[in-house]
């Protein structure tokens, strides 16, 4: 495809029923969706015994069920990937469920060894950076410049991200693309990175903005029923809001045009009704 990857984020959403995850990967097909994404926990591996320990881990999609999950997006046609929240997922996802990228949440930024791993796999990564300062991405963005020194880096996605759930509009904080897109052309990278953004608000504006603003990839909660029960129903799109979401990114792509101040030949053959001669007269129209 060409122009902006757009990921419909399952998350957990599917309340670890896989149907319920067919179901999404259909509908997010159906809505436009070039890449249907979920998440992959182990959840002794990666939650802390406590009060939510048994809610968050009912979340989990089984591996075998998440295998199946992958099988069917490659079945309907739709990329299928999915956020690893530990260091066995991870080498799931990638040897078994043959995912094309590493896409890590913004709770893993800082997280190294799962980092370092995403990196090692040769697979475009997609890092998110909500909570996180500039100077934490600067450090993070040098120290795998470091490990690769003369070797090639991963191709690499900067996700602008803000971690509240919903986010109000007022945090949205869309201008921080630039803030993230300038890192990429200082002297201490030699390798380039493109900037996308995951987006936690309720509408579409802040995904169109982003666009505007040159995000290459655009993340957004994807649900069948704003009223299901679990933590991510209500801030997310549902099909048909996903669908107008996607029109209106394609739409806001072809309206960015090609950036040169130079006019089309539709343009041009206005000139000889609108501009006005020597004598300051305009032939009308």
């Amino acid at each position: 495809m060409s122009g902006t990857f757009i990921i419909a984020e399952v998350g957990v959403c599917h309340n670890g029923k896989l149907e319920t995850a067919l179901r999404l990967c259909d509908a997010a097909k159906a809505a436009g969706a070039d890449i249907v994404k979920t998440q992959t926990f182990i959840p002794e591996k990666c939650i802390r015994k406590g009060k939510d320990y048994d809610r968050l881990a009912s979340l989990a999609l089984s591996l075998h069920d998440t295998y199946k999950m992958a099988m069917h997006c490659d079945d309907i046609g739709i990329e299928f990937c999915s956020t690893p929240d530990d260091l066995e997922s991870l080498s799931f996802l990638v040897g078994e469920c043959d995912v094309k990228r590493v896409k890590l949440g913004s709770g893993s930024l800082l997280y190294e060894p799962l980092v370092d791993a995403a990196f090692d796999t040769g697979l475009p990564v997609l890092l998110s950076t909500g909570m996180a300062t500039k100077a934490e991405i600067e450090r993070e963005l040098l120290r795998q410049f470091r490990r690769f020194e003369d070797e090639e880096a991963s191709y690499l996605t900067v996700m602008h991200c803000v971690s509240l759930y919903p986010c109000p509009p007022r945090l949205t904080n869309v201008r921080a693309i630039a803030t993230i897109q300038e890192m990429g052309t200082w002297s201490w990278t030699p390798y380039r990175f493109t900037v996308g953004y995951s987006d936690h608000t309720i509408g579409d504006y802040a995904a169109c903005a982003a666009v505007a603003l040159g995000a290459t990839v655009v993340e957004k909660h994807f649900t069948l029923d704003n009223e299901a029960e679990g933590p991510d129903h209500r801030m997310s799109a549902t099909p048909g809001q996903f669908g107008r979401m996607v029109m209106k990114i394609r739409q806001t792509e072809v309206m960015l045009g090609h950036g040169q101040k130079e006019p089309s030949p539709e343009e041009l053959a206005m000139i000889p009704r609108i501009r006005k001669d020597a004598e300051g007269f305009q032939p009308g129209l």
